[in-house]
C-alpha cells in the first residue's frame, strides 16, 4: 500500500523512468522509503526529501540556514545510511528540517549535499511520527539496467 509520493513515475512503472521521485510504503510498524533518479545524486536527494515528506510538510516553511554533508568514498549503501541517519539527527537534536537539497560536486572527496533547513517551528506542519532510525537491513540503492538509480529503506517509527 503507497501511502504518499512525489515526482516521476515509480521505476518499473508507465512514466518516464529518469524523473526523479519517492514514494512512501506501509510497512508493519515502520515506512519502507522509494526514491529514483537519473543519477545517484539525484536519488539521494529524492531519499532525503522522501523522508522529510514522511512526517512534516514544508511547504510553509522558510529555509533560515544551510550545513554541508560530505559523503567522502562511503559506498552508496552507506552513503544513504548516512545521510538519512544525519536527517534524524537535524530534526531530534538542532530541531532543523531540511526543506531543500542540493548537491555540489567536490574533487577527490566525493560530493557534497547541502541541507537547506528551517526551524521546527509552526511554518512546518507535523503529518506523521519521525523516523527513529534508518534499518541496514534491506537498505539498497543501486543503477538498474536502464540506467536509473533506485533507492529503497526501511526508516523505523
Amino acid at each position: 500500500m503507497t501511502i504518499g509520493s512525489a515526482g516521476g513515475a515509480a521505476p518499473g512503472e508507465a512514466a518516464s523512468q529518469t524523473a526523479p521521485g519517492h514514494r512512501l510504503v506501509a510497512h508493519t510498524a515502520d515506512v519502507i522509503l522509494e526514491a529514483w533518479g537519473p543519477d545517484r545524486e539525484s536519488c539521494l536527494r529524492e531519499a532525503i526529501l522522501g523522508m522529510v515528506a514522511s512526517f512534516a510538510d514544508i511547504g510553509g516553511a522558510t529555509v533560515q540556514g544551510s550545513f554541508p554533508l560530505f559523503l567522502g568514498m562511503r559506498s552508496d549503501d552507506d552513503a544513504l545510511a548516512y545521510l538519512l541517519e544525519e536527517v534524524i539527527y537535524s530534526v531530534e537534536v538542532r530541531r532543523l528540517v531540511p526543506v531543500n537539497v542540493t548537491v555540489e560536486p567536490v574533487s577527490h572527496d566525493g560530493p557534497c549535499i547541502i541541507l537547506r533547513v528551517a526551524p521546527l517551528d509552526y511554518r512546518v506542519r507535523i503529518v506523521g511520527a519521525c523516523p527513529k532510525a534508518v534499518s541496514r537491513q534491506d537498505l539498497h540503492i543501486a543503477s538498474d539496467q536502464s540506467g536509473t538509480w533506485c533507492a529503497r529503506v526501511t526508516l523505523g517509527v
